[in-house]
């Protein structure tokens, strides 16, 4: 033991208990090697795994920052569909202020609208993806994958989905409906 300490400048050990190991090994050295022997502690897995942890976390921002941007500019187009599509049907919206109908009755219509184009496409595209996932969930060879996305979730996304598309959709429609029934109806006469 003092021959290999004499002899070499550093030497690894592994274990399990980094802290018990190096109270163990300063207590069995001799008072000669005192003072001229260094008992250094690192953990180069720790290290790594610290530097794996710290990559992955970035991963996370990077998938966030392009999450977010899709969904940004999902909002922005949806909102320019949803205009359009009240530019086109702009002279029924103002023979209805014109014939009295109140701004929250033509918000409600659009609305429903919104709601039922919804239900009728993000229902079964959210129904399909969780059979999917459910079914992958079941194949060995994406064991190590975590598929989970239980029912509730499915539910919870429709239901985000939903409130997403309402405000969307009202968005226009509120802005549009501000002014007076007579510039609607001259504003949009063709």
């Amino acid at each position: 033991y003092r021959t290999m300490i004499d002899s070499l400048v550093s030497f690894n050990v592994w274990c399990a208990d980094k802290d018990a190991m190096y109270d163990r090994l300063g207590m069995q050295f001799p008072e000669a090697l005192e003072g001229k022997l260094d008992i250094e502690v690192s953990d180069k897995y720790g290290w790594e795994y610290a530097e794996y942890e710290e990559r992955t976390n970035m991963k996370v921002d990077a998938r966030t920052i392009v999450t977010a941007t899709v969904i940004l500019t999902g909002a922005i187009m949806l909102y320019l569909m949803q205009r359009s599509k009240i530019r086109e049907r702009m002279d029924l919206v103002a023979v209805y202020r014109l014939l009295g109908i109140p701004k929250r009755n033509l918000m409600v219509i659009f609305a429903v609208e919104s709601l039922i184009l919804t239900l009728r496409y993000g229902l079964p595209t959210v129904f399909v993806i969780w059979i999917g996932l459910k079914g992958m969930s079941m194949i060995a060879a994406f064991e190590s994958v975590a598929l989970y996305y239980p029912i509730w979730a499915a539910g919870l996304t429709i239901a985000a989905i939903a409130v997403y598309r309402l405000l969307i959709a009202v968005l226009p429609v509120a802005r549009l409906l501000s002014k007076p029934p007579a510039r609607l109806a001259a504003k949009y006469d063709f």
